[in-house]
């Protein structure tokens, strides 16, 4: 049996900062089916699933509507099942592949890319977690888009939060690359 081996565990809050480019993204389907069906490899698979990207929460290029994943379909959902903000894969990555290779088709998902467009750049980490849905209420979805916005906030704002107390305004704005203030977010529940 082989089992994972990491020398450097990343923070949750890093997951941000070391991804190249964040999106939301929809599994429309295999674009090269596995050549087994019926068989799951270890690790990185050959067969390549096609996503329609929702939205593109971080990168500085603008993405073309669809993304390109090596990875297997499923029916099952594979939520992470842990509050968030998630500090390791979600189930599917802890069965001795390291990462999360399966999708379920329709589904959402957050992935956390590197510079090749691959959510398979950290074992054991939540990049490539599926949303819940309506995805606009996903917690995960939420605390990441807010930790990206406003730079490592640690835990989830909530109604006795201000974001005063979270972070500096001029870090903010250096951020966003914007020169101006900016509104405070409303408590995320």
């Amino acid at each position: 049996m082989w089992t994972c081996s990491i020398t450097t565990k990343t923070k949750t809050t890093e997951l941000i900062s070391n991804a190249h480019t964040i999106v939301r993204a929809r599994v429309i389907g295999y674009e090269n089916p596995p050549a087994e069906p019926n068989h799951r490899y270890m690790g990185i698979p050959e067969s390549v699933i096609k996503f329609e990207i929702e939205e593109q929460i971080k990168g500085a290029e603008i993405l073309p509507n669809i993304l390109w994943v090596n990875g297997y379909l499923s029916n099952n959902d594979d939520y992470n099942d842990h509050p968030p903000p998630y500090r390791r894969v979600r189930p599917n990555g802890r069965t001795g592949s390291c990462i999360a290779n399966t999708y379920k088709q329709g589904a959402e998902y957050l992935l956390f890319l590197n510079d090749r467009y691959s959510p398979y750049w950290d074992a054991l980490t939540p990049v490539n977690e599926q949303l819940h849905s309506p995805s606009s209420e996903d917690r995960w979805l939420r605390w990441s888009d807010y930790n990206k916005r406003y730079d490592n906030v640690t835990e989830m704002p909530n109604e006795n939060t201000t974001d005063r107390k979270l972070v500096r305004t001029n870090q903010i704005a250096a951020y966003l690359n914007k020169a101006e203030a900016i509104e405070i977010l409303p408590a995320i529940d």
